[in-house]
């Protein structure tokens, strides 16, 4: 049975990591709300554009999860809302939902920080 597996946390908190690693075992997708945006608008919001870019990930997720592949999320802010919507989601695909939050100490996350300040 395929999953949604929503990953919740601070920038740096270890989400697209995790993620790496689900798609590294086979049978994963990561799909990403800021990486839509910038392939979609080249990063320009606005509420249109954003609206555009919500539709077009949840046409994703759908799609996959119908051909049994999970989908790990790990855009950075997700509140009760967008869990909603994944569990909607998951209820209209007969897939499983979980959400996963990312709480490491704040000095790994600054840590983190400092570290990609350095690579970009």
């Amino acid at each position: 049975m395929a999953k949604i597996l929503m990953m919740r946390g601070l920038p740096a908190s270890g989400k697209s990591t995790q993620a790496k690693e689900l798609i590294a075992q086979g049978s994963w997708v990561r799909l990403n709300r800021d990486l839509l945006r910038e392939m979609l608008h080249f990063d320009k919001w606005s509420g249109f554009n954003e609206g555009l870019t919500i539709d077009a990930e949840k046409i994703l997720a759908r799609k996959f999860l119908k051909k049994g592949v999970s989908v790990v999320i790990d855009d950075t802010n997700m509140g009760q809302k967008h869990k909603d919507m994944w569990m909607e989601i998951a209820k209209e695909t007969g897939s499983e939902m979980a959400t996963v939050e990312k709480n490491p100490p704040f000095e790994t996350i600054l840590e983190r920080e400092r570290d990609r300040d350095k690579v970009g």
